[in-house]
């Protein structure tokens, strides 16, 4: 994820001044690992969503904590965030990754990895946890970053469905040489009108016809088929 300098410096401004932040002390006791968790895409997703909320101004917070989970997502880490409960709990320990606390989700490549500690993840990776102030707390739990960034990936799923169930339909249709005149009809009723048909491609007229390229396909133009081509 690659910053913008603007947002950056939209978010300096709105923010307090580096004497006035007071970050939240470390709490006594570690929290257990969330079970059961967001997985690895759902929660990459989510950190995502939640830094384009940021990004977007009017929160308050510190750019550094913007800069914190991009470099969360740059370095391939995933937090561990809760999949049970509302929204609030997903940000709340994303929160508690700011600060260097919780857990997180084993790498891509790792087969029956275990949740970890995050704190030695984040140093392996080299990057810094900035801390967390009771404002940002806030502002990251009022968002609704954990469930668009989750509805983002159900949404490009079925968008990448419908483009392979189109694929094997129309490879079905020409590998039993369908007659789908019928389907070209309804796209292009003015076949005469506006276009031509050239061998088996719309071209506009005057537009170069070229060589015909026959084909076992019986997919021909509506419009020759009725006589107005």
């Amino acid at each position: 994820m690659e910053l913008d300098g603007a947002a950056l410096q939209s978010m300096k401004k709105a923010s307090p001044k580096p004497d006035a932040v007071v970050l939240e002390p470390a709490p006594a006791a570690a929290a257990p690992a969330p079970a059961p968790a967001l997985s690895r895409p759902q929660a990459r997703a989510a950190v995502a969503a939640a830094a384009a909320a940021l990004a977007a101004g009017g929160s308050g917070a510190r750019p550094a904590l913007l800069e914190f989970l991009a470099a969360l997502l740059n370095a391939g880490a995933a937090p561990a965030l809760p999949a049970a409960g509302a929204d609030a709990a997903c940000m709340d320990a994303l929160a508690d990754a700011a600060a260097g606390r919780g857990h997180a989700l084993p790498p891509a490549d790792a087969r029956g990895g275990a949740v970890a500690p995050l704190a030695p993840e984040l140093a392996r990776a080299g990057v810094a946890a900035p801390g967390v102030t009771a404002a940002e707390r806030g502002a990251l739990a009022a968002g609704v970053a954990a469930g668009a960034g989750v509805a983002a990936l159900a949404v490009g799923g079925a968008r990448r469905l419908a483009l392979a169930l189109t694929a094997v339909a129309a490879l079905s249709a020409d590998a039993l040489q369908a007659d789908v005149r019928g389907a070209g009809a309804a796209r292009a009723p003015r076949c005469g009108a506006a276009w031509r048909c050239v061998g088996r491609a719309w071209a506009r007229p005057g537009a170069a016809a070229g060589p015909a390229r026959p084909r076992r396909s019986r997919l021909a133009c509506a419009g020759a088929g009725a006589g107005q081509a």
